[in-house]
This record gives structure tokens, C-alpha cells and sequence, in this order.
């Protein structure tokens, strides 16, 4: 009864405030930021200005600078950027400009409103994963005391609610003081503001959207962000049955090599046989590309040292993994992972080895996982015989710290 007067209340208070904001526009109408005409609908742009507004159009997939084709562009086919994906409505060109630089300097946080409304209703069109996190970049603690407001956090705000996305207001912080970006050459700007920003440990294994205006910030932040996760983000992968239990310990792996994406990890199954199996490991991971939003693909080596009543084996391995998880419910993943060890990388007792994972997990918290899934393991033996070293389904949990 309580649920059912709470459902009627709730219906009943979006309806009241549905009809006082009809009322509102028809008594108040939104007048257009750019023209002063009469606006459309809840926007604060009429119809020839929004028709007028510089849309991006075709951009480079990862950094979005203009293209005439869509694809990569050369700069970052080069020298990969430390962000998977920069996303931009707008070209920076009239009246856009006109509206951000009357949001920084003239208090018109109702440009702020409209930008937001229409960023966010373009990135729910986008078949992307949704972040974790909404970062807006902060300002320096003078700076924003003179100006009253963070500029970032007014049009991260709106895009946050819209999105259902939280906003992490207070894990990054401006730790100097710099120049004013837009009186810089652009040569100087990415100097301006290296070492200007300082990430906590709440940001460690998250999916992070950085609300910003301008490209040199995004990409500092972000590779003072990946290099907090590098640093910061380790795994710890626990699951158990009734006949066995299985430890993983996973590391982003960085080395001068440029293994972007790479991950170490070390791990042991133990049976209730007393059976053995030791885990080291590497492997790299990355977006399978623009046509399949959601999808990760991987490949490793995994060596193995096993250790049962019938025989001891040592194995290196090679396999592959995919994971995917629907951009309409990204909290959700579906993980399929195989390893092969052939006759010729398999010694001792042993000829074969294979490992066959499958798993469906979904994140709790940003720090942690939940997951139920089966695995097979198991050994074609030099005799003729084959042991199955862990065969089963399991339950388990991953943190992130």
C-alpha cells in the first residue's frame, strides 16, 4: 500500500511540475542567446540558430580534430594520445565561441545550460560506453574566488544529470597557478599547465570523462589520470567452489617499450585434492574498434607450473580474450578468455595444456566486480592419459585499488 501511494505521489508531483513548466514557457518563453528571438521548446536557441550552430561534422575518432574523411588522423596513427576518445559537438567557430567566451568572463551560465542540454542529448545518441565519472577540470583556487564559478563544473553539471553519470567534484585539483590559456600561442599552452594538476586516489581503475574546453587540457589530464591508474590501479581477483579456489593478482604493466594497455599478473589455483596451478602472465587489451562500441579484445602469454598426485607440469601458453559490454548497460560485461599450451612449450609430464574461461560480471562500485562464470583446465599427459586440473563453475569478486 505504501509503495503503491509513494508511486501515485511521485506521478503525481511530475505532473504538477510538467504543467507549471508549460505554464512557464507559454507566460516566459526562452528568448535565443544568439538572435533574442523567441527560442524552441526548453532550448534557448530558435530554430535558425540551432540550424546555424558549427556541428563538427567529420572528426578523427580519437582526437576529434576535423577531417575531410572520417578515420584516424596522422598525428595520432603516430603517436597514439593517452585518451581513448576525445568527443566534441562543436567546431570552435561563431556562435559557439561567442557563447563559451561570454560563459568564462560575463557570468552567462545560462550559455552554460544550453551547451550542456545539447551536449548531453548528443551523447546519448552515441552508441559509446558511458563513463564511470564526469571530471570537470578545476580551477586554481585565486582564479575561481575572482570569478565566482568554475566554468567546467556549470556545463559538467547538467551533462551529469542528463547522463546519470556522478560528477567527481574534488579528485583533481589545480595544484599552480598558470597563465591564461587563450593568451598563449598554441605552442606554449601544453608547457602552461604540465604539472598544474593533481589526482587523488578515489579516480584508481575508473572510467573517466574529462569536462574540458580546450585540447592541451584534455590531453595533460588525461595523462595525469592513466598515469595514476598505471601507478595505482592494480587488481585483485578472488573466486572459489566447493572444489577449488583460484588467487589473481593483476598489474598494469609500463616500460619504455610503450606496451600501452598491458597487464602482469601472477595467481595460484589450489584444488581440495591438494592439486596445484601457478599463473604468470601478460597481456595486452584494447578497443576492437569503432564498428563494435563495447567490445575489448586481447591477446597473452601465460606460463603455467602444475603440480598434482599423477604428474608435475610446466607450460607456456598463448590465447586471447574478448570482453563486451552493451553501452546501454555498461556496468555489464560478458568475458570469454583461451589459452593453448602446444607439445612443443609444454614439458615434463606434460604434452598439452589448455585453459577455457567464460564469465558474466557486473561492477557494483567503481572498485569492485561481481561475477559468476566456468572454467576448464586441463593436460593431455606424455603417458597417454590427461588430468583435469579445475573444472567448474565459480563465483567471484575483483577489486580495484
Amino acid at each position: 500500500m505504501l509503495g503503491w501511494l509513494s508511486t501515485v505521489n511521485f506521478q503525481g508531483v511530475e505532473g504538477v511540475n510538467k504543467c507549471l513548466k508549460s505554464i512557464q514557457r507559454y507566460l516566459l518563453p526562452s528568448i535565443c542567446v544568439t538572435c533574442g528571438q523567441v527560442a524552441e521548446g526548453a532550448l534557448d536557441l530558435c530554430r535558425g540558430c540551432l540550424a546555424a550552430m558549427p556541428y563538427l561534422g567529420v572528426a578523427c575518432r580519437q582526437c576529434a580534430v576535423p577531417l575531410a574523411q572520417s578515420g584516424v588522423c596522422g598525428h595520432c596513427l603516430r603517436t597514439p594520445p593517452p585518451f581513448e576518445q576525445a568527443f566534441s559537438l562543436f567546431r570552435y567557430a561563431h556562435p559557439v565561441d561567442h557563447l563559451i567566451q561570454r560563459l568564462k568572463f560575463n557570468r552567462r551560465l545560462v550559455n552554460a545550460r544550453l551547451l550542456a542540454a545539447l551536449m548531453g542529448e548528443a551523447l546519448q545518441q552515441q552508441q559509446q560506453r558511458l563513463p564511470d565519472l564526469i571530471v570537470p577540470v578545476p580551477l586554481y583556487k585565486r582564479r575561481q574566488q575572482t570569478r565566482g564559478y568554475n566554468q567546467a563544473v556549470e556545463l559538467a553539471r547538467p551533462v551529469s544529470r542528463q547522463l546519470g553519470v556522478p560528477m567527481a567534484l574534488h579528485s583533481c585539483r589545480r595544484v599552480r597557478e598558470t597563465a591564461v590559456q587563450s593568451d598563449l600561442p598554441a605552442i606554449q599552452r601544453r608547457a602552461n599547465i604540465k604539472g598544474a594538476f593533481d589526482v587523488d586516489g578515489s579516480l584508481r581503475g575508473a572510467h573517466v570523462a574529462i569536462y574540458m574546453f580546450k585540447r592541451y587540457t584534455l590531453l595533460i589530464g588525461s595523462m595525469l589520470l592513466l598515469t595514476a591508474a598505471a601507478v595505482k590501479a592494480d587488481t585483485l581477483d578472488l573466486n572459489l567452489n566447493n572444489d577449488s579456489v583460484q588467487f589473481l593478482y593483476i598489474s598494469p604493466f609500463t616500460s619504455d617499450a610503450g606496451l600501452g594497455g598491458a597487464n602482469l599478473e601472477v595467481g595460484m589455483v589450489y584444488t581440495e585434492t591438494d592439486d596445484y596451478l601457478g599463473i604468470i602472465g601478460l597481456d595486452i587489451k584494447g578497443e576492437a574498434g569503432s564498428g563494435s562500441p563495447g567490445l575489448i579484445a586481447g591477446v597473452g602469454v601465460r606460463g603455467y607450473g602444475v603440480g598434482t598426485n599423477r604428474a608435475d607440469i610446466g607450460a607456456l601458453a598463448i590465447g586471447g580474450l574478448l570482453q563486451y559490454s552493451p553501452p546501454s548497460l555498461s556496468r555489464l560485461g560478458i568475458v570469454g578468455q583461451v589459452y593453448y599450451s602446444p607439445e612443443i612449450l609444454t614439458f615434463m609430464d606434460g604434452e598439452h595444456l589448455q585453459s577455457v574461461e567464460f564469465r558474466v560480471e557486473y561492477k557494483v562500485l567503481t572498485q569492485a566486480v561481481v561475477y559468476v562464470g566456468y572454467r576448464n583446465i586441463d593436460a593431455d599427459l606424455d603417458n597417454g592419459g590427461s588430468i583435469d586440473i579445475d573444472d567448474g563453475g565459480h563465483l567471484g569478486l575483483r577489486f580495484m585499488f
